[in-house]
């Protein structure tokens, strides 16, 4: 079974990412981007405004997100 195409964007805003993803939560709080005033934002000026490389950020949600598609299949 392979596991589904999973994409995050820079367009894409925190809140979005948050509802699809949830379990994502844990990386915007590792990274210092704030999850509740500014989740309207686009990732792009989230990431931005808490200095964090907007790269890093994309890879570290998609790698949370696909690990937690890998684990609900192994269950």
């Amino acid at each position: 079974m392979t596991a589904p195409f999973v994409h995050v964007t820079a367009a894409d805003t925190v809140n979005q990412v948050l509802v699809r993803y949830p379990a994502t939560a844990s990386i915007f709080h590792l990274l210092g981007l704030d999850t509740c005033c500014r989740a309207h934002m686009p990732l792009s000026d989230a990431a931005a405004h808490a200095r964090t490389d907007l790269g890093v950020l994309l890879s570290m949600l998609e790698a949370s997100v696909c690990a937690s598609f890998a684990g609900a299949g192994s269950q």
